[in-house]
């Protein structure tokens, strides 16, 4: 029988439905925490979906934050995003969570997901709305240099460009989202960030003739569309300017994201009375 709040952490820890059922009924329960964690964070961490479900359809509180198993103040979406569990996630934003929810690092939802490499994730927050424009103040907590850092995220760092985010935070050493992508040998990452408006540096243009590329890197280089030719040569030649297209680009998803508040850009650009070629252009680049 569930009498106190250890008995109902241990049935959460057990998966025992029935217990936790009974135990609800006292909501005094629901509402206390063990060692300063909350029934529902227990159910996100122990992945126990059902729990999860039946303590949100009694009340409890989707934001409230409590301390994880290294006694870091969480929310429990942040647990969520932390493990990759897509449909806790997705159950805890259905019932209100704040998808622009951060850690005592300053960390984002969509930070936390970039780093346990789901995109999934990372949609599913997009799609609830989470703020682009406002999930990073520095390099430290940028989703879209941490991705672009770490070679084997560039699909989340295209995602996220995609979506209309953009962010040129240099860490200690000069390096930004660009300049990664770059040493990383990444061209077709580093072609859509100069094309989302990241200015390009003499840092920039070192690091591309510094690059040794691989042959298939080569071959990239070879096939690569004129204007992104063209594009890659501003990055090499200090007296290129920027295309009168690619500007326009620029200018219009800045006023879309704008006209978002800081989130998606992508229903506004669909909604845009022009042709589809162009809407792909403005999304994709």
């Amino acid at each position: 029988m569930v009498r106190t709040v250890d008995d109902l952490h241990f049935a959460i820890r057990q998966g025992e439905i029935e217990q936790v059922k009974i135990a609800i009924e006292t909501p005094s329960l629901l509402r206390s925490q063990r060692c300063l964690r909350t029934a529902l964070s227990l159910a996100v961490q122990c992945g126990k979906e059902e729990v999860v479900k039946l303590l949100l359809q009694n009340g409890a509180d989707v934001n409230q934050v409590s301390y994880d198993e290294f006694r870091l103040p969480l929310a429990p979406l942040l647990v969520a995003c932390r493990l990759g569990k897509v449909p806790i996630a997705r159950l805890l934003l259905e019932n209100g969570a704040s998808p622009d929810s951060t850690d005592c690092f300053g960390h984002s939802a969509l930070w936390i997901a970039t780093r346990a490499r789901c995109p999934e994730l990372l949609r599913l927050l997009i799609d609830h709305r989470a703020n682009l424009t406002a999930c990073s103040t520095n390099w430290k907590n940028c989703p879209l240099y941490y991705a672009s850092r770490h070679a084997p995220r560039r699909g989340l760092a295209e995602l996220l460009i995609y979506h209309g985010y953009m962010s040129n935070y240099e860490d200690e050493d000069g390096l930004d989202a660009l300049s990664w992508s770059l040493q990383n040998g990444q061209l077709q990452l580093s072609i859509m960030i100069a094309q989302a408006g990241v200015p390009i540096s003499k840092t920039h243009r070192q690091i591309f003739f510094a690059s040794s590329f691989t042959a298939e890197q080569r071959i990239l280089l070879l096939s690569l569309e004129r204007r992104d030719v063209d594009l890659l040569r501003s990055l090499f030649e200090r007296q290129t300017l920027p295309s009168l297209r690619n500007m326009a680009r620029q200018v219009v998803r800045t006023i879309c994201l704008s006209f978002t508040a800081g989130t998606t850009i992508q229903p506004i650009v669909m909604k845009l009375p022009i042709p589809d070629s162009l809407k792909r252009f403005l999304l994709h680049g």
